[in-house]
């Protein structure tokens, strides 16, 4: 079956329809009551726009230029997740997560 669709079109089906069999879960699973204030709504949209749409285009574009070097980026993405976690969270960053990163740019600087 040949489905005329883009990479833009699957992923966003995809995510929907990947939320949708999440509902059920979510509400069997769930133990507290959900707080609908401005920590909610950041969330939100942290989680929905800027994760889901807007990092998945510019990671859908990044492979039309040169797939290797979008590939690369992957390797960062722990980085910058204890860095963010860092900034906005207060959470420590230990020598492992130094070292770590120190081998992930060296590793990236050889890759080039």
């Amino acid at each position: 079956m040949d489905l005329k669709l883009s990479n833009k079109s699957i992923n966003g089906w995809q995510t929907l329809i990947g939320g949708i069999f999440l509902i059920p879960v979510a509400y069997i699973m769930n133990t507290k009551a959900i707080i609908l204030d401005s920590n909610f709504y950041i969330s939100l949209f942290w989680l929905t726009i800027v994760i889901s749409v807007f990092a998945t285009l510019l990671w859908l574009n990044l492979l039309k230029k040169d797939t290797v070097k979008a590939s690369k980026w992957l390797f960062l993405a722990p980085v910058f997740g204890y860095l963010l976690s860092y900034l906005i969270l207060g959470e420590e960053i230990t020598i492992y997560e130094v070292v770590g990163t120190i081998f992930v740019i060296i590793g990236l600087k050889i890759s080039k």
